[in-house]
Parts: structure tokens; sequence; C-alpha cells
């Protein structure tokens, strides 16, 4: 299991090349970026709620033209409900099976699933 400041130093690291790697061409234009929450048992409650606000409170354009470019929804094993911590729960958007594309993936810290491993 990857501890977090590993995690973080290899987000990092990929986010770095792909920013660079990017410089050189251009970005598809995309109307919204479709951002994945996933969801297991166990989910840390935070983990999950803290990106999911400061995605969804992102504003770009100005005046009458502002928008949210983000489209965010959740995305689990199933479609069962998930006990995420301090027994919050949560009923993903989308299984495994269903779900769209994802632009970005959010991983919360969870207890994994084979499905949702595949998935990714």
């Amino acid at each position: 299991m990857m501890d977090r400041r590993n995690m973080i130093k290899t987000s990092v690291a990929v986010g770095a090349v792909a920013t660079f790697a990017g410089a050189a061409g251009t970005l598809p234009r995309r109307d919204k970026v479709q951002v994945a929450f996933m969801l297991g048992e166990g989910t840390n409650t935070i983990d999950t709620l803290g990106p999911w606000e400061v995605f969804q409170d992102v504003m770009i354009g100005g005046g009458m033209d502002m928008r949210h470019p983000f489209e965010l929804y959740t995305v689990g094993a199933s479609l069962d409900p998930v006990t995420m911590t301090g027994g919050f729960k949560a009923v993903p958007h989308y299984s495994v099976a269903n779900a769209p594309q994802p632009n970005v993936i959010v991983i919360p810290a969870h207890r994994t699933h084979d499905a949702l491993q595949a998935w990714l």
C-alpha cells in the first residue's frame, strides 16, 4: 500500500510531466472536465469532500459567461451505499460498469476493491 507522502510525490511528478509534455501542443477544448471520485468501504470523508468542494467552487469566465468547468461524480464498485469514515454513508452516482470516462480521478484513502482497481 502506498503511503500519502509517496502518493503526493508521484502525483506531482506525473502532473509535471503531463504539463510539460502538453506545453508543446494544445489541449483539446472541453465544455466540462469529468472528475470521478472513487468510493470504497472506509473512504476517508475529508479526503473526498475537501477536493469535491474545491472542484465545485471553481468558476471560469466573467459576468454572464461564468460557468463551472467541472462535472463531478462518484464511482463505486457497485451502486450499493458505501460507509465512509465517521459513519457517513454515500451512494455512488455510478458503478464501474456504467461510469462515464473521466478526465480526472480523485482517489481518497479507502479500502480498495478489485473492481475499483481494474477500473483504474
